[in-house]
This record gives structure tokens, sequence and C-alpha cells, in this order.
């Protein structure tokens, strides 16, 4: 809980020492000086949109099939982590940390559709899924 409360505050300090946008600098003549004196004007700068590319805009067809693999994997909640990686193959990262709830460790397997949780006990019987989402 103290690992996630410090994270929690790293992040908000990170997000609070962002610099804002830059001011921008345009220069006009004036019409009551000379040639050579410019006035200067600060505009907030705004981003123009961009263009999202097509292939980045999921389709229909493809978050189907992102359920699907979301059905797989909450099919096998309370069975073995073994079961779904047979399934699944073996995940793109793998974290673990020691579970505040029981004795064992909680882990965040990663794939790239969806992140599985499980729970690892201490006593090194076998590791079982908990629960998964679909990745945004």
């Amino acid at each position: 809980m103290k690992k996630l409360a410090l994270f929690l505050a790293v992040l908000l300090l990170l997000t609070a020492c962002t610099p804002a946008a830059p001011a921008a600098v345009t220069e006009t003549p004036s019409a009551d000086a000379d040639a050579s004196s410019t006035e200067v004007s600060t505009e907030a700068l705004t981003e123009a949109p961009t263009e999202t590319p097509t292939e980045a805009i999921p389709t229909t067809e493809s978050r189907a099939e992102d359920f699907s693999v979301l059905e797989t994997a909450l099919s096998f909640v309370d069975k073995s982590v073994d079961e779904l990686k047979a399934v699944l193959g073996e995940p793109d990262i793998a974290y673990y940390e020691e579970s505040c709830i029981g004795e064992g460790d909680d882990g965040i397997l990663y794939y790239d559709d969806i992140t599985v949780f499980t729970f690892r006990p201490a006593d090194g019987s076998d590791e079982i899924v908990v629960d998964a989402e679909l990745n945004e």
C-alpha cells in the first residue's frame, strides 16, 4: 500500500512539474514607432490537431478479437497460470510484488491486448489467475 501511495505521489509531482506550453512571440511593426521598433505579442501556443493514422484506430473486427482474448483469459480465473500460458503463450512482461492480501506474490502479466492478474502462493503451489482486463 505504501508503494502505491509513493508511486501516486511521484506521478503527481512529475505531472505538476511539467512545464506549461511556451508562449509564442510574434513581432509586428508598431504604427506609431519608427521602422526598427517592434511590438511583441505573447499568445499561448496551441498545438495543431494531428491526424490519427487509420491503422491506429481499432476496427470493430480487432476489438471483437480483443474481447475474445479477454473472454479466453477470464475462463481461466481460479485455474493455473500454466493452463492460461498453454493457450495464450508467454506474456510480453510479467511483474510480481509481495501481496498485501495473503502469503505470496501478486502478479501482473502483460499481453498485447489484455492484462492478466495472478496470485502466486508462498507455499510453492500453482500460481492462479485472479482476473483479466482489456488494455486501452
